[in-house]
C-alpha cells in the first residue's frame, strides 16, 4: 500500500526542484576523539546520490552499529528522523547467507513493515547478531502525512553494488535502494 505523498522514483528523477530530507545532525564529519577508549566518533550515515535510484554509505563502531545507522539512513530518506515518534515497538527478525546479504534482508524487512502497515522507525536496537541473523525491536510509529515531510518511496534494498568492510577498525557498508 504506497503512502500518499511519497515519490516514485519516475517523480523523483524528472523533478530537479525534488529536496531529500535533512539528515540527522549526526551526520557531520568524522573525527578523531581523544578519550580513555580511544573510539572514534563518526558519521552514522550520508546519503550517496545516484541516478535513478538512491543509495547510503553507513557507518559502526561494530557491525550492530553498522545495521542500525543503516536503517537509519533507510528512514532518513522517507521522511526527516526528527519528526518520528515512539509509539509502538516491533521485532524484526531477518537471515542472509552473508554480511551483506543479512544487512539487504533485515533492510528489506524493514521496507515491508512501512509498505504493508505504513510503520516507520526512529529507535532501532539489534537484541542478536551473527554472521547469518539478526533480530531488534524497531520502535517508531505509522507514517502520518499531516506531520511527516514526504521523501522517497524506497520499493528494496538492491544486492547492487552492497558492500560490508571493516576498515581501520571501523565498519563501512554502500547500499543502493530501488525507488
Amino acid at each position: 500500500m504506497p503512502v500518499p505523498g511519497l515519490l516514485s522514483g519516475s517523480e523523483y528523477n524528472n523533478d530537479p526542484c525534488i529536496r531529500l530530507p535533512a539528515a540527522e545532525p549526526a551526520c557531520a564529519c568524522r573525527t578523531q576523539t581523544g578519550g580513555a577508549a580511544g573510539k572514534i566518533n563518526m558519521k552514522k550515515f550520508e546519503i550517496i546520490d545516484i541516478s535513478g535510484d538512491a543509495g547510503l554509505r553507513a557507518f559502526g563502531n561494530s557491525v550492530p552499529e553498522l545495521f542500525k545507522n543503516a536503517a537509519k539512513g533507510m528512514y532518513s530518506l522517507i521522511t526527516s528522523l526528527k519528526s518520528i515518534e515512539i509509539k509502538e515497538s516491533r521485532g524484526v527478525k531477518a537471515s542472509g547467507e552473508s554480511l551483506e546479504g543479512l544487512l539487504i534482508a533485515f533492510l528489506n524487512e524493514l521496507i515491508f513493515y512501512f509498505d504493508t502497515d505504513g510503520f516507520i522507525g526512529r529507535e532501532i536496537t539489534i537484541e542478536r547478531l551473527s554472521e547469518n541473523h539478526v533480530e531488534a525491536t524497531v520502535s517508531g510509529e505509522a507514517f502520518d502525512t499531516d506531520r511527516h515531510e514526504p521523501g522517497l518511496l524506497i520499493k528494496a534494498a538492491t544486492y547492487h553494488n552492497v558492500n560490508v568492510r571493516k576498515t581501520n577498525g571501523s565498519w563501512e557498508a554502500s547500499v543502493i535502494f530501488d525507488i
